[in-house]
C-alpha cells in the first residue's frame, strides 16, 4: 500500500467517524472501534506529516490536521500520538505565529503526558523545548533542556537525538565563548555513529571555533573536511569561505587555485545576497595578503613593437583597487620567443622554458606575489614565470588573469 493510499484510507476513515450520527454521542472507543496500535500510529504520522507541510508554508490549515491527529490519538488511547500532536501544535505557534507562550503551553502539556505514561518520547520534547529557548537566545534554559533530554533518553535508541543535543550544546557554548566546553561537545557528537551528514556541520563549527581562538592551524583540517565534496555535505561550497579564511590567516596558498575556482562557480549560482557578500569578503581578505603585483613580462623588442605590455596595464588596475605596489622590472624576459598562438601545449612549454629571470631576488624574498597575465591558454608562460619566482626563498605565488582560452 502506498503512502497516498494510506492517507486516503485514513482521511475517509476519519471523515466517516466525524460525520457518523453516533459520533456526537459516543467515542470510537466506547463503540468498541479501537484500532490496532500500529495502525493508529501510522494514521497519526500521516496526519502530522500533512500538518508539517502546512507549517512550512506558514499556513494556518496546519491546525486542522493537528487537531485531527490529536482527536484520533485521544480516542484511541495512543498517548505518544497525543504528545506528538501537541508538539506539532507547539511548532505551529512557535514557527508560524511566533507565539512562544502558546508554543510553551503545548510543549509542556506534551511533557506531562510523557511523564504520566513514562514515554521515551519525553527526550524529543525536552530537545524541542531546548531548541525554542536556544533560537530565542535564552542559553541557560536551552542548556537545561538539552541536558534533561540527554538524561532521560536511552542512548542506543536515540543516537540521532543524542547527536543533535551534543551539537546544540557545543553551539551555545561557542556563542558564549566557552570554547573548551564547546569543543568537548562537538567532539562528543563525532563519536556517535549516526547521521553522518551532521558531521560536516560539526567540522565547520569546530573550524570556526579554532579560528575564533586564533588557532587557524587547528581550524584548517576541520575546514578541509567541512568542504569535502560528498552527497551528504550540502553546504560544502558555502563552507569554502571558512576554509579561505583559515588559509588566509596561515598565509597558505597551497591548493588555492582550485578552492577559488569552486568559490567563483558557487557565486555564479548563489542567489542570496548575504551569502554572496560573505564569500566575497573572505576572498577579498585572501587577496589583501598579497605583498606585490607582478605582470608577466614582455621581451623589450616585443614591447617596443606593440607599444605597451597589456599585463602591466592590468596589474596597474588591480593595484589601484588593492592598494598594492606593482613590480614592473624585477621579473624580466631573457629571451625573445615567437608567438604561442599556433603551438600545442608541449611546444608552448618548450618555447618558454628558461625565458624569464629575476634581477634582484632579495626584493621578492618572503613575499606573496600576485602574478598577472591577460589570457591563459595552456598556462605555460605563467608556469615558467611562477617556476622562476618560486626559486626565491619564502615566495608564494597567486595568479590573476582576465580570461582563459577554451580550445
Amino acid at each position: 500500500m502506498t503512502r497516498l493510499q494510506r492517507f486516503i484510507i485514513t482521511w475517509f476513515g476519519l471523515w466517516a467517524t466525524c460525520m457518523s450520527p453516533q459520533a456526537s454521542e459516543s467515542s470510537t472507543s466506547e463503540l468498541g472501534l479501537r484500532q490496532p496500535p500500529s495502525q493508529v500510529a501510522e494514521q497519526v504520522e500521516i496526519l502530522l506529516d500533512s500538518a508539517w507541510v502546512y507549517i512550512n508554508q506558514g499556513n494556518s490549515r496546519a491546525l486542522h490536521w493537528v487537531h485531527q491527529s490529536l482527536h484520533l490519538a485521544r480516542e484511541q488511547g495512543y498517548f505518544k500520538g497525543e504528545a506528538q500532536a501537541l508538539e506539532m501544535e507547539g511548532l505551529y505557534y512557535e514557527l508560524v505565529e511566533n507565539n512562544m507562550e502558546e508554543a510553551s503551553i503545548r510543549y509542556f502539556e506534551a511533557v506531562k503526558i510523557c511523564q504520566e505514561h513514562q514515554l521515551d518520547y519525553l527526550a524529543e520534547i525536552y530537545h524541542i523545548i531546548g531548541v525554542m529557548f536556544h533560537v530565542n537566545d535564552h542559553y541557560e534554559k536551552a542548556e537545561e533542556y538539552y541536558t534533561l533530554a540527554l538524561e532521560v533518553m536511552h542512548p542506543d535508541m536515540h543516537q540521532e537525538l543524542q547527536k543533535k543535543c551534543f551539537i546544540n550544546l557545543g553551539s551555545l557554548h561557542s556563542v558564549r565563548e566557552d570554547f573548551d566546553q564547546a569543543a568537548y561537545y562537538f567532539h562528543k557528537s563525532l563519536t556517535i555513529d549516526s547521521s553522518p551528514s551532521f558531521d560536516f556541520d560539526t567540522y565547520a563549527n569546530l573550524g570556526n571555533l579554532y579560528i575564533r581562538k586564533n588557532q587557524p592551524e587547528l581550524a584548517l583540517p576541520y575546514m578541509e573536511k567541512a568542504t569535502e565534496i560528498h552527497p551528504e555535505n550540502v553546504d560544502s561550497e558555502r563552507n569554502l569561505r571558512f576554509l579561505i579564511d583559515a588559509k588566509t590567516r596561515l598565509k597558505d596558498t597551497s591548493g588555492m587555485g582550485g578552492i577559488i575556482d569552486r568559490a567563483k562557480s558557487w557565486l555564479e549560482k548563489e542567489t542570496k545576497l548575504r551569502e554572496k557578500s560573505l564569500m566575497l569578503r573572505y576572498l577579498s581578505d585572501y587577496f589583501k595578503e598579497i605583498n606585490v603585483i607582478v605582470p608577466v613580462p614582455l621581451h623589450p623588442k616585443k614591447e617596443k613593437k606593440r607599444g605597451f605590455n597589456q599585463s602591466e596595464w592590468i596589474a596597474r588596475g588591480i593595484s589601484a583597487g588593492m592598494h598594492k605596489p606593482v613590480s614592473e622590472a624585477n621579473l624580466f624576459r631573457k629571451i625573445f620567443t615567437s608567438t604561442q598562438t599556433r603551438k600545442n601545449r608541449f611546444e608552448r612549454w618548450q618555447n618558454v622554458d628558461g625565458i624569464v629571470g629575476v634581477k634582484n631576488p632579495e626584493e621578492f624574498e618572503n613575499q606573496h606575489i600576485l602574478l598577472v597575465d591577460d589570457v591563459v591558454t595552456t598556462g605555460s608562460t605563467l608556469e615558467a614565470c611562477a617556476y622562476e619566482l618560486l626559486k626565491v626563498p619564502g615566495v608564494k605565488v597567486s595568479i590573476a588573469t582576465l580570461a582563459f582560452a577554451d580550445f
